[in-house]
């Protein structure tokens, strides 16, 4: 009778757990070959980007690397003088479109001769849940240099990244808690891919996370880079202990049954 009710218990500890990461659980897959949205015509931007969830937000920074002042959080434009953009014509992985990243060439600054530089965001977030602690999520795009080239236009004085990151939204700071990046600043002649593994802890609960790319230029120095097959989706389920209790119930309720 006691091995009974200890073995109820332990199920019903493991039922508790599967229901609290499923309700609590809130990063959610995305997966995005920008096929279906429309390629940027010059003079007639479109909200195809914003209504896909994509954000863009600046840093600028002086010459000596000082924080100047940022702005934003703005929906992303689907045009092409400033962060974003979705083109054609490059040799895709999957279909014809893409999403062309790059600097914010609205912001006067450049070229007005402050040498202020310039980071560009563009990016997805999505709010951490209580489930997703323990869980390994992979952010992985396709990648190439808009010019053709081997780095961002052969040019060492621009930098790029693609991110992964979790914000101190609870606190009101939003300063980065944790990220994980990968260098796209020698962005490949052809289309290569990337990926990034970001592990959620207890901490990152409740808090805002974005992932996506950035740039930093100063002067109208060429960033673009071409992001296909953009995805983010969980690479490892919650932590082995709780799997563990799972697999104890189970061979509980088999001996059970062989008595």
């Amino acid at each position: 009778m006691k091995i009974n009710l200890i073995l109820n218990s332990v199920a019903a500890v493991c039922v508790t757990f599967a229901m609290q990461a499923s309700a609590f659980g809130q990063l959610t897959v995305y997966n995005q070959d920008f096929d279906s949205l429309t390629v940027a015509m010059s003079g007639a931007p479109n909200g195809d980007l914003a209504a896909d969830g994509w954000k863009v937000f600046a840093n600028v920074f002086t010459s000596g690397g000082d924080f100047a002042y940022n702005y934003g959080v703005f929906d992303a434009p689907n045009e092409n003088a400033a962060f974003s953009s979705v083109a054609t014509g490059a040799t895709a992985p999957s279909g014809s479109n893409y999403l062309n990243v790059f600097n914010d060439y609205n912001n006067t600054d450049h070229g007005n001769g402050s040498d202020n530089v310039i980071e560009a965001l563009v990016f997805q977030e999505q709010t951490v849940g209580a489930g997703d602690v323990g869980q390994v999520w992979t952010m992985s795009a396709a990648y190439q240099n808009a010019d053709g080239g081997n780095g961002i236009a052969d040019d060492t004085n621009t930098t790029g990244t693609m991110f992964v990151k979790v914000l101190d939204s609870l606190g009101g700071s939003f300063a980065t808690l944790a990220e994980e990046t990968f260098d796209t600043s020698l962005a490949p002649a052809t289309f290569e891919e990337a990926s990034i593994d970001f592990t959620i802890d207890a901490s990152h609960s409740g808090q805002l996370l974005q992932f996506g790319f950035t740039n930093r230029a100063s002067n109208f120095q060429p960033t673009g880079v071409f992001f296909d097959d953009v995805s983010f989706s969980v690479a490892a389920v919650p932590e082995p202990s709780s799997a563990m209790i799972c697999a104890l119930v189970g061979l509980g309720a088999l001996a059970r049954r062989r008595r």
